[in-house]
């Protein structure tokens, strides 16, 4: 599987990668953000965070997690795959 082969690396790639992808002001729809390991970084720098997960206790996680940003707002979608 590709993410078993570059886990080793993600961390590095996440945050030096992505931190440059966003540019201040953006409006992000960050998809999958488990318990908001990249939400933060991603918050600091644009306008407004939608964030979503399918697991609600992952949410949760990241809502406290990043309690300290006011432009970040977390959902759970409201269709489950089977």
């Amino acid at each position: 599987m590709f993410w078993d082969n570059v886990a080793w690396a993600y961390d590095i790639f996440a945050d030096g990668i992505n931190r440059k992808a966003i540019r201040p002001g953006e409006t992000v729809l960050e998809c999958a953000c488990g318990t908001g390991l990249l939400s933060g970084a991603i918050a600091e720098r644009c306008g407004s965070l939608v964030a979503t997960d399918l697991s609600e206790k992952m949410l949760r996680r990241a809502e406290r997690k990043c309690a300290r940003y006011g432009n970040v707002r977390f959902e759970h979608p409201a269709y489950r795959f089977p």
